[in-house]
C-alpha cells in the first residue's frame, strides 16, 4: 500500500520520521517511569485523601457529641435555675445553646430536619454536587 494512499484527500502526507530502535526504547523506558511516578503520586494522594476524610468523619461525630452534651448540660441548667431563690443571669453561651435546646424539643423542626436529611441521601451523587454548588 503506498503512502499517499493513507493520506486524506487535500492534504498532505505527515512528515516520515522514522527514530531509530535505541531512541524508540529510550522514550519508550522514559514514558514507563513516568507513568510508574504518576501511578505511585496518585495512589499516595489516594491514600492522604482518605485519611482526611476519615479525619473529618471523627471530627463531625466528635462535635456532634460535643453539641448533643452541651445541650443535655443546658437541660440541666435550665432546671436548676427553676428551683425559686435562684438567680437568672445568663450569658451568650446559654442563649447559644438555649434555642438548639428548644429546637430539639419542637416536633416539627426536628421533623422537618430528618426529611431533609432522607430526601438528600436518596440523591443522586450528580444532583448532590448540583445542591452543594
Amino acid at each position: 500500500i503506498p503512502h499517499a494512499d493513507l493520506c486524506f484527500p487535500g492534504h498532505p502526507p505527515p512528515p516520515s520520521t522514522s527514530f531509530p530502535e535505541e531512541q524508540m526504547d529510550s522514550l519508550l523506558s522514559i514514558i514507563s517511569s513516568q507513568r510508574e511516578r504518576f501511578r505511585a503520586r496518585n495512589q499516595e494522594l489516594e491514600g492522604e485523601n482518605r485519611m482526611l476524610q476519615h479525619t473529618v468523619h471523627a471530627l463531625q461525630s466528635e462535635l456532634d457529641n460535643l453539641r448533643a452534651d452541651n445541650i443535655k448540660l443546658y437541660e440541666k441548667i435550665k432546671f436548676l435555675q427553676s428551683y425559686p431563690g435562684r438567680g437568672g443571669s445568663r450569658d451568650d453561651t446559654e442563649q447559644r445553646y438555649s434555642s438548639q435546646y428548644e429546637e430539639r424539643l419542637d416536633p416539627f423542626s426536628s421533623f422537618s430536619r430528618k426529611e431533609r436529611q432522607r430526601k438528600y441521601l436518596s440523591l443522586s451523587p450528580w444532583d448532590k454536587a448540583t445542591l452543594s454548588m
